[in-house]
């Protein structure tokens, strides 16, 4: 298995779907409240309402089984495992599709040019030098980076712990690189913190800026893509992504937001990660 798919796999939780049934209840009991609130005589006409799960993977965060009697169901991401998952189930329409205009080839690109440079290490090298790297490349990717305009149309829509994924994983590369060299004692770091070097990285904050100027858009492309009923779900505190999403939403929607909730998400017990989520559902 080549790294950048090892890097992918990664980010699958083995016992996701058992560790995440409260959560996944709570997602799936507000879809079941959005659907009693749509003004629709679907339920009397036995016409289905349309549901769009906007980046839902594996759809281990809602209740597929529940749902399905409900709505009719179209998932959108970028995960082909999903894809593969869902493709023998014919009540779910699994869309493989970015959101952002970058994926994989983007990834690897990425990935290959920080191997390459800490490939050619001889002796330590300086964060500087890895940082300015990167953020050269993020820079230079900006053109690519496109709202997708292609949205279904639904009737209620579920966009959950997404918007912190959007631009991840470029992030997460430089991380594992810049952590190697370090742990290998090739990093000039100037005794510096791992921390304290990510705080002043040139690279993360424009990753950050990305997020700052992309997130505002993609709310509104999701948004404008639901008849009725939108629901969000952020991690609270400082993730990036998150941040940008909720404070959009307070700023942006405030009077179209009828349930404001929060909710613990049992992210992975095995590292005893527990995220706490802002969840809004919007009305039209």
């Amino acid at each position: 298995m080549d790294l950048y798919r090892s890097i992918v796999n990664s980010f699958y939780i083995e016992n996701a779907y058992q560790e995440w049934k409260d959560y996944r209840e709570h997602l799936t009991d507000l879809l079941i409240k959005a659907y009693e609130k749509c003004e629709t005589s679907a339920a009397s006409s036995e016409k289905k309402l349309k549901l769009l799960i906007a980046g839902g993977g594996l759809c281990n965060d809602v209740d597929i089984e529940r749902l399905k009697e409900k709505y009719s169901i179209t998932v959108m991401d970028i995960d082909e495992n999903g894809k593969k998952y869902f493709n023998d189930k014919k009540y779910v329409n699994y869309i493989l599709q970015t959101f952002t205009g970058i994926g994989e080839n983007e990834y690897r690109e990425f990935l290959n040019k920080m191997l390459i440079i800490a490939g050619n290490v001889k002796g330590r090298i300086s964060f500087e030098e890895l940082d300015i790297n990167a953020y050269d490349f993020i820079k230079g990717m900006e053109d690519r980076i496109s709202i997708n305009n292609d949205i279904p149309r639904c009737d209620v829509l579920i966009c959950a712990g997404v918007h912190s994924q959007l631009f991840s994983m470029f992030p997460y590369i430089f991380e594992i690189i810049i952590e190697n060299l370090y742990n290998a004692g090739l990093l000039d770091n100037e005794s510096k913190s791992l921390e304290d070097l990510y705080l002043s990285s040139k690279f993360m904050e424009k990753v950050k800026r990305l997020n700052q100027k992309f997130i505002p858009e993609f709310n509104k492309s999701l948004i404008a893509a639901a008849n009725n009923l939108c629901l969000f779900s952020f991690e609270s505190g400082g993730v990036e992504g998150a941040i940008e999403g909720r404070i959009d939403l307070e700023e942006n929607y405030k009077e179209k937001i009828i349930i404001k909730d929060s909710y613990d998400w049992n992210f992975n017990l095995k590292e005893n990660k527990i995220y706490h989520m802002d969840i809004y559902l919007l009305q039209k």
